[in-house]
């Protein structure tokens, strides 16, 4: 009932704040959150609920993995999928991209830990949600998928790839007003060897 929507809801809310905490008992606290109020909404009983839980599950599990976990990431890699499979892209465009930015994030680390065709799974998702945030006039979102696109790039060794996105990427965060970004893009540009 309305009561339990509401104590979810609030769970919800809370898991959202560990989120926001790179502390590992939190993020493990906001997995739990999250895979508890999932047994409950479903995607057939609420669709945009379960859609923003299971984009929220990939964050925390990819926040939980990241150079650490395959397993994790894995199941990160699911979450984001549920996530993207009922936010439609015409529907939900913001929430699609970030989880398909998500996505490209979970791959990459993926690849990072040597799972096979991870990094192109990464670049698909990163090439949708870029496609998407710039459709929106989002330059930020589309400065950080740039940018993340640019450091998978950089990670496979495609330095002119990596060189030509990080540019779009310090561009858009230019264009944001986002100063920080943008010197840290220069920063990376810097580091890659000479094309």
């Amino acid at each position: 009932g309305q009561d339990a929507d509401e104590l979810d809801s609030a769970r919800f809310s809370l898991a959202g704040l560990y989120l926001g905490n790179s502390n590992p008992d939190q993020l493990r606290q906001a997995v739990t959150l999250l895979e508890d109020i999932l047994t409950r909404r479903t995607r057939e009983s609420d669709p945009n609920f379960f859609g923003a839980a299971h984009a929220n599950l990939g964050r925390a599990l990819f926040l939980l993995g990241d150079g650490q976990s395959l397993e994790l990431l894995d199941r990160s890699a699911a979450s984001f999928e549920q996530s993207i499979s009922v936010r439609s892209r015409e529907q939900s465009p913001a929430a699609w991209a970030r989880a398909q930015n998500g996505l490209g994030n979970t791959h990459s680390a993926r690849a990072r830990l040597g799972a096979p065709n991870a990094y192109q799974q990464a670049i698909t998702a990163y090439k949708a949600a870029l496609g998407i945030s710039q459709e929106l006039g989002d330059a930020l979102e589309a400065g950080r998928t740039a940018f993340n696109l640019a450091l998978t790039y950089g990670d496979m060794g495609d330095i002119a790839r990596a060189r030509g996105t990080a540019g779009t990427a310090q561009t858009l965060f230019e264009r944001a007003g986002d100063t920080q970004s943008a010197s840290e893009v220069r920063q990376f540009l810097a580091s890659l060897p000479p094309a």
